[in-house]
C-alpha cells in the first residue's frame, strides 16, 4: 500500500470506488452507506453518480452527488480532475454496469491510481459480488490489472446470492459484509426521501420500536465494518463505534465512558503500546513476509480484538503480550478454518476468567455483589468489559463473523465463573450480564 502522507490529518484519503459488471446487485445502496457514513462523522464528502438509470445516487444525495458521463474525452477530464482536486475530501464513485468496463480501461490508460497515490488519496475498489461468470470474471481481471490496487469484494446480502471470491493479498478486511434486511425495511430504505444519516441522529416518526431496532442494528454493524476498513487504510485511528442517536429506550442519564482497563491489570502490562519495531512484532512480520495467507489471517485476528475492545483499547497490547507464546498458534487455528472473531473472543474470555480468578478475595466479593444487587448503572470495569464483549459479538453474529449464538455461549460461560465462584446461581448471573449487555447497547445507541 501507498505511503500514508500529506493532508489535513496527515494520513491518506480514500477514495471508493463502488462497482460491478452486473445490474442490480445494491452499488448504490452501498455508495449511499458510504457517504451517509461521511456525514454522520461531519466530515467533507463528494460523490459522482456513473449511473445511467434511475433511481441513482443523485437522487437520493443531491446535496452530495454529482452526475458524471465519461462518454467522451471532456467528461473523462473533468471526472478525474475534480477526483484528485482535494485531496482531503473522502470521494464515492458509483460506477454503474454500462460505465464498468470504460471507467477502468481509463484509468489503466491514464496510470490513474498511482497519480492518486502521490497525491496522498488511497484508491479502493468495492467489488459487489454475485455468482455469475461476468463478475467473476472482472473480478479476476481486476486483479491482474491493478496488482498494487486496494480490492475488497462485497457480499451483499440483500440483493446478491452468496458467492466465493478469493480477496486480494493486502491487509484489507476480506471483505464487507451488508447483512440480509427485511422487505418492509428494504423498502423503507429504497424510498428517496429517505436519509440514513437523519435516521441516525434521531427517531423517525411512524417508525414502530421493533422496526427503529433492527435497522439500527444493521446500520451499526454496517458502520462499523467501515470504522474498520479505515482503519485498515490508516485513515482513522483503531476502530471505535460511531453510536446511534435517539433511542427509544428511556433509562437513567448515567454515561458509559471508554472502559478503563482495571488497574490490577495494567499492573502486569507493558508501559506503552507495543510498536511495529518490537521484537515480537519484527518477528511476525519476517516470518509472514512472504506468507499473504498468514498475513491477512494476522491482520484479522487483530482487527478482531480492536472490535470486540473497542472500549477498552489497552486491553489489546496486554493481551498480545500475555500471549506472545502462543499467537502464532492461534494464527495457525485461523489458517485452518477458525473464524478470527471466535477465535479473538475465546482468547478474551480466557484472559477475563484468569484475571478474575487471580482477583483476591475482597474484588472478587465486590464483583460477585454488584451481580447479585443487579448494579446497572456503576458496575465493576471486568464486569463492564464483559458486557462490551457480549454486545460486540452480537453484532458480529448478525454479520456472520461468528457462529449463530456465539453471543449465548459467551455469556454463559461467563456467568458459569461468577456462578462457581460465587454460590450464585447460573440463571441469576446470565440474567445480569445480559441486562449488563443491553445497557451498554442502548446506551451506544443513544449517542453517548
Amino acid at each position: 500500500m501507498a505511503e500514508r502522507s500529506g493532508g489535513m490529518t496527515g494520513k491518506a484519503t480514500p477514495l471508493y470506488i463502488v462497482c460491478s459488471p452486473c445490474r442490480c446487485v445494491g452499488k448504490t445502496l452501498i455508495s449511499r452507506l458510504l457517504v451517509e457514513f461521511c456525514v454522520v462523522k461531519d466530515r467533507p464528502v463528494a460523490a459522482f453518480d456513473l449511473a445511467d438509470e434511475g433511481p441513482q445516487l443523485a437522487d437520493y444525495l443531491p446535496k452530495f452527488a454529482t452526475v458524471a458521463d465519461i462518454g467522451d474525452i471532456r467528461g473523462q477530464m473533468a471526472l478525474f480532475d475534480h477526483l484528485i482536486a482535494e485531496k482531503d475530501t473522502p470521494r464515492v464513485i458509483d460506477v454503474s454496469h454500462r460505465a464498468f468496463k470504460n471507467f477502468f480501461t481509463i484509468v489503466r490508460a491514464i496510470s490513474f491510481f498511482e497519480e492518486a497515490r502521490r497525491r496522498s488519496i488511497t484508491p479502493l475498489i468495492l467489488f459487489i459480488i454475485d455468482p455469475s461468470a461476468v463478475s467473476i470474471e472482472a473480478y479476476a481481471r481486476l486483479r491482474r490489472q491493478f496488482t498494487d490496487a486496494c480490492l475488497l469484494p462485497v457480499r451483499n446480502k440483500i440483493d446478491a446470492v452468496r458467492c466465493v471470491v478469493s480477496p486480494n493479498a493486502s491487509m484489507l478486511p476480506s471483505s464487507l459484509d451488508v447483512p440480509v434486511l427485511g422487505f418492509s425495511l428494504r423498502a423503507l430504505i429504497d424510498r428517496q426521501a429517505f436519509s440514513f444519516s437523519q435516521f441516525w441522529q434521531a427517531i423517525p416518526a411512524g417508525i414502530p420500536h421493533e422496526v427503529d431496532t433492527e435497522l439500527r442494528g444493521w446500520l451499526e454493524y454496517i458502520f462499523f465494518q467501515f470504522h474498520q476498513l479505515e482503519f485498515s487504510l490508516k485513515y482513522e485511528d483503531p476502530p471505535t463505534p460511531v453510536t446511534v442517536q435517539g433511542s427509544r429506550q428511556l433509562h437513567t442519564t448515567h454515561r458509559w465512558r471508554p472502559i478503563d482497563v482495571p488497574e490490577q491489570v495494567l499492573t502486569y502490562a507493558p508501559n506503552q503500546v507495543r510498536r511495529i519495531d518490537d521484537p515480537m512484532d519484527q518477528s511476525l512480520m519476517f516470518l509472514n513476509l512472504f506468507n499473504t495467507r498468514k498475513r491477512a489471517a494476522l491482520y484479522e485476528f487483530e482487527v478482531a480484538f480492536h472490535y470486540l475492545l473497542h472500549d477498552a483499547q489497552k486491553l489489546v497490547p496486554l493481551l498480545k503480550e500475555t500471549y506472545k507464546d502462543k499467537w502464532a498458534g492461534f494464527i495457525d487455528d485461523i489458517q485452518k478454518g477458525t473464524r478470527p472473531y471466535e477465535e479473538a473472543t475465546a482468547v478474551i474470555g480466557i484472559f477475563l476468567q484468569h484475571f478474575f480468578a487471580d482477583l483476591d478475595r475482597e474484588k472478587r466479593n465486590q464483583i460477585i455483589a454488584s451481580i447479585s444487587q443487579n448494579n446497572l448503572v456503576d458496575p465493576p470495569n471486568l464486569l463492564q468489559i464483559i458486557g462490551q464483549v457480549a454486545y460486540s459479538v452480537y453484532l458480529a453474529e448478525q454479520g456472520d463473523k461468528v457462529r449463530e449464538k456465539c453471543c449465548t455461549i459467551w455469556v454463559n460461560d461467563m456467568s458459569n465463573v461468577f456462578a462457581e465462584a460465587g454460590g450464585l446461581s447460573r440463571e441469576d448471573c446470565s440474567a445480569y450480564l445480559w441486562s449488563l449487555t443491553k445497557r451498554y447497547r442502548d446506551e451506544k445507541r443513544r449517542g453517548y
